[in-house]
């Protein structure tokens, strides 16, 4: 199936959410998010800021600051880095996502996990993104951890992958 038709459907599934769904879904993968392995032994997370119905983390950032230091993603062209979360800092970028206004950067090796939105997943680690390619080139020489947060009705059975696509570690749902 065509990455566009894939946006398009899943993108509307997720907006047929309803709130109660949305947050209880949200809350369960946040949950599983924070019980797994590679949270736990993480010092330093990268994660993005949810937006247009995709897991909810920013309800979530101030938790994690918590008990990590929290970094999210801000675009800049074609590319992508992270900065340290700053709830008191933020702005929306041309896409409508909070990124930081002024803040520090963090070297992508000192980034021990990235968090990762999808808006659809295979088993096989291969996501379907926006389309813009910014989580593909940043993780084409990162080398920590990667878990990408979806719906469980976000998988898709079959994926038509590119070579520059990068896969995630796996994919945690509110199911599994």
């Amino acid at each position: 199936m065509d990455k566009k038709v894939i946006r398009k459907k899943m993108i509307k599934k997720r907006q047929g959410l309803s709130m109660l769904e949305y947050n209880d879904k949200s809350c369960s993968i946040i949950t599983r998010l924070r019980n797994h392995p590679f949270y736990k032994e993480a010092k330093t997370i990268g994660i993005y800021v949810s937006f247009n119905k995709e897991v909810d983390t920013y309800s979530y950032l101030d938790l994690l600051c918590q008990e990590k230091q929290v970094c999210i993603p801000k675009t800049k062209g074609k590319e992508m880095d992270f900065f340290v979360y700053d709830k008191n800092n933020l702005e929306e970028n041309q896409y409508g996502i909070l990124e930081t206004k002024d803040s520090q950067k963090i070297k992508k090796e000192n980034i021990d996990l990235l968090v990762i939105p999808l808006v659809a997943y295979h088993d096989s680690g291969y996501r379907v993104g926006y389309g813009g390619g910014y989580y593909d080139r940043y993780l084409k020489d990162y080398k920590g951890h990667t878990i990408g947060l979806a719906f469980e009705f976000q998988k898709i059975e079959e994926i038509d992958f590119e070579e520059f696509d990068q896969k995630v570690e796996l994919v945690i749902h509110e199911n599994n």
